[in-house]
């Protein structure tokens, strides 16, 4: 359980970490640059961190199954 709970906690900040970028983004193109429908800061920025957290997340949840996941006794 304690591998579980590793893994939630680092893909949950993770996540954090994406909207942070999101909101970061989009807070420098709306008060800095005055364009809020700026194609950088309004939809590239903000597209990329969700895309790039589910790549990782997929990642990190694929590899953190145990044996039991894959049907045999655990030891």
């Amino acid at each position: 359980m304690a591998e579980f709970l590793r893994v939630n906690y680092l893909i949950a900040w993770v996540w954090v970490a994406a909207f942070a970028i999101e909101a970061l983004s989009g807070f420098y193109g709306d008060a800095i640059l005055d364009d809020s429908n700026n194609i950088w800061t309004g939809w590239i920025v903000q597209t990329l961190p969700p895309i790039i957290v589910g790549a990782v997340a997929t990642k990190l949840l694929s590899g953190s199954r145990d044996d039991t996941s894959r049907g045999q006794p655990a030891a």
